[in-house]
């Protein structure tokens, strides 16, 4: 994304949680600061290359973030910047926009709308732009483009919601438990995948409890005995991590989308 003022924005990736994998291999080849797991992060990518090193100064003095990587090639500069405080991260990355003019556009599309998805409250606090909802393009419009451009590899990509929406709106995010939400699912799918029909397996984090939520074709049948064993797993799971608190109860039901908000929808001005 280019402006009049002469920057080009290739990249603009904010992570809100690095998480362990991520932050060890990057740590593996630095040569600067080394991230330290969860902290925050922006991975900023510009033309002309060489504003790099007076962006990275910028975010330097303006907040307390500390420089992870620096590379300068011939037309794009890259830097990562990173602190255990999202708020220094995040305004050091505005920082940055304002200085060049640049706007951070999102892919947004009109049928994220229908869900609530508190990341759009934020980026209209951050005046991030939806080009795809102020086009009227929806997920199935994207398929098409996609197809469109031969992007093969994209146009058939299934949904993947972010685990942090498994866990029910008013409960923090606690970094450690997300993994375990993950292995969770997994393991309760090899549970069932040859015993049930199903396409899906959503672990949903509430308060001192846990639903297992399973997505298939047909009415699941509650009674069925793998369901039992699915619970039990889950519960030895979490007990054995040090989160006894969190499965007081856990049970089985049929999948709904976006159970773990307590709020319908949200409205976003474009």
């Amino acid at each position: 994304m280019s402006n009049k003022s002469g920057f080009d924005l290739r990249t603009f990736i904010f992570i809100d949680q690095m998480q362990p994998q991520l932050a060890q291999f990057i740590a593996k080849d630095n040569r600067v600061y080394d991230p330290k797991e969860y902290d925050a992060a922006i991975m900023l990518e510009l033309a002309p290359a060489m504003e790099i090193h007076r962006m990275i100064d910028l975010a330097l003095k303006a907040t307390n973030v500390r420089l992870g990587s620096v590379v300068t090639e011939r037309v794009f500069g890259l830097m990562q910047i990173q602190h255990e405080d999202q708020g220094e991260v995040i305004e050091a990355g505005e920082a940055v926009l304002r200085q060049t003019g640049l706007v951070v556009a999102s892919g947004t599309n009109l049928d994220d709308l229908s869900d609530y998805r508190p990341g759009l409250i934020a980026a209209e606090e951050r005046q991030v732009c939806h080009p795809y909802i102020e086009s009227g393009i929806d997920k199935a419009g994207l398929r098409l483009i996609a197809a469109e451009l031969g992007l093969d590899d994209l146009k058939d990509l299934p949904a993947a919601p972010c685990l942090s929406s498994r866990v029910t709106t008013g409960i923090g995010i606690d970094a450690k438990l997300l993994p375990l939400v993950d292995e969770a699912e997994r393991g309760v799918w090899r549970l069932l995948d040859e015993q049930l029909e199903m396409t899906g397996v959503r672990c949903r984090i509430l308060e001192a409890a846990v639903a297992i939520q399973i997505e298939a074709p047909a009415p699941l049948d509650l009674a069925h005995p793998a369901l039992a064993e699915a619970e039990a797993f889950v519960k030895n799971l979490f007990v054995s991590r040090g989160y006894a608190n969190q499965v007081l109860k856990v049970s089985v039901e049929p999948y709904k989308k976006g159970s773990a908000f307590l709020v319908d929808v949200v409205e976003v001005n474009v």
